[in-house]
């Protein structure tokens, strides 16, 4: 934080390492980083040109200080593989046979290394799945995997079909999202279909959700067969919030939570410094929000505004929590308070339901999974506008579908709160595929009739959704352009 703008310092600063994350992953220099920005379409949190300043600063901060972070070991670890003759082939006389899981998650850097250790040996596997390349975002390149022959010539493909995991009804609900492919093969016997179901607003669905969590699970049951998805972290503590209400217990999965953010962090750690009556520092728990960037109500992507305005909200309504618990309490008192919540929240002993964001839920799986709030701004994730960004997160809802054993329920809200605004939602543009493919359970379909049925759910929508198109995008970029200069909410514009 020390690094960013004076005027920028309610930015995340997670939003400008996730920057510089994704610069490092794919070897862009500080100095380079604004056209390989406007290259790969990216939407930093600052201009491209402050972002690099910040960069080369980091940068140089860590060499002042004789530091490096996990980047820099991977790529001093290459270099010296590559300059360093007897530290590379005793590397390779001890690690002779390499095997890499999750191959399709592998950045350029992470690729550069694992060829300087191979030296061009052949003894190598690894296993990866196409449509769970979700990290893209992140510096990932699926490319490794899905031209593996051309990167290994004479590489020997297995394509792997059986799926073990999962019903035959959610493996083919979940394919549903994917474009032009089938769905696994399921080992296991048929089992109920999914089931989609909206709710009149975001508290009612969270509400209805505990309620079928409570209801499956009977009264023999367990609670840790259950698990809640949703797209974003700031989604994560009002289901909980829910099922604590229903005396149903919970946790986080690791990253998914509130004080996993790095903002709410650092505005912990402010609290936490002072025996000052937390009730005197209330107005310090304000919505961090880069004011070139306001909310519309649908940008509630990681690290935007909304999401922050959300996540410090939920910040502000425990804080009322731990004072309605201890009137005379200080901010180094709250801090405690708040992190014994957390590890209350992490127990992975106890009998609990997951409640984890879309990523974090990444190879993990449950008896019953519950995917929450998809609805057009969520999934696909509003940010989310060229091809490549949808197809990204079109695996990423897939991914989350398939976690589910035995039953999948999925649902979104008609209306939601972001903050202080309620805005009126959609449904996500991908609910009509798996309506379709729930329809067609108990009679196959084929691919034609199937594409007819998709088109019919379409048509009965309420209001169509914008496709993806040039001039789609030119008018949100005009509109968000538009309501900047008007100091309005983007949603105000061709109202």
């Amino acid at each position: 934080a020390p690094l960013l703008p004076r005027d920028h310092r309610a930015t995340a600063a997670l939003d400008v390492i996730g920057e510089i994350e994704w610069a490092r992953a794919r070897h862009i220099r500080p100095e380079a980083y604004p056209d390989a920005a406007e290259a790969a379409d990216r939407r930093p949190p600052l201009p491209p040109p402050s972002i690099a300043r910040i960069f080369q600063d980091y940068e140089e901060v860590k060499s002042s200080r004789r530091m490096v972070d996990f980047d820099d070991l991977l790529d001093q670890c290459r270099r010296a593989m590559t300059t360093d003759g007897r530290f590379a082939d005793a590397q390779r006389w001890r690690f002779r046979h390499l095997y890499v899981d999750e191959f399709q998650d592998v950045n350029p850097l992470q690729f550069k290394l694992l060829n300087a250790w191979l030296d061009g040996r052949p003894d190598l596997c690894v296993v990866g799945d196409q449509n769970q390349a979700i990290y893209g975002w992140n510096g990932a390149d699926a490319d490794y995997l899905n031209r593996f022959t051309t990167h290994f010539p004479g590489a020997t493909e297995v394509e792997l079909r059986q799926n073990y995991r999962s019903t035959p009804q959610i493996l083919r609900t979940a394919a549903a999202v994917l474009v032009g492919q089938d769905p696994m093969l399921a080992d296991r016997d048929p089992g109920p279909d999914p089931v989609i179901e909206q709710y009149a607003d975001h508290e009612a669905e969270a509400a209805g959700v505990a309620r079928r969590i409570r209801d499956v699970r009977g009264p023999d049951g367990r609670w840790s067969d259950h698990a809640i998805l949703v797209r974003t972290n700031a989604q994560v503590e009002p289901m909980v919030a829910a099922l604590r209400a229903a005396a149903i217990p919970a946790r986080t999965r690791a990253g998914s939570g509130l004080l996993d953010r790095a903002d709410v962090k650092a505005q912990l750690a402010s609290l936490g410094g002072s025996d000052q009556p937390l009730a005197d520092r209330m107005a310090d728990l304000r919505t961090f929000q880069d004011p070139a960037q306001p909310g519309d109500g649908s940008e509630d992507a990681p690290g935007g505004g909304t999401d922050r305005e959300l996540a410090f909200a939920e910040l502000h309504r425990m804080a009322d929590e731990f004072l309605a618990l201890d009137p005379g309490g200080t901010g180094r008192g709250f801090l405690a308070w708040a992190r014994s919540q957390g590890r209350e929240m992490a127990d992975e002993a106890a009998d609990a339901v997951d409640v984890s964001s879309f990523h974090a839920a990444k190879g993990l799986e449950w008896p019953n999974v519950h995917v929450a709030g998809l609805e057009h701004g969520l999934v696909p994730i509003a940010h989310a506008r060229d091809t490549e960004a949808r197809s990204e997160e079109r695996r990423l809802l897939y991914m989350a579908l398939s976690r589910a054993e035995d039953r999948l329920f999925c649902t979104w809200a008609a209306q939601r709160t972001f903050g202080t605004r309620t805005s009126t939602r959609q449904p996500s543009m991908w609910l009509p595929d798996l309506e379709a493919a729930i329809a067609g359970l108990d009679h196959p379909v084929g691919r034609a009739e199937g594409a007819r049925r998709v088109a019919a759910i379409r048509r009965q929508a309420t209001r169509a959704t914008l496709p993806d198109h040039p001039v789609v995008a030119a008018l949100r970029e005009h509109r968000s352009t538009a309501a900047r200069a008007a100091d309005v909410p983007p949603y105000v514009v061709f109202n």
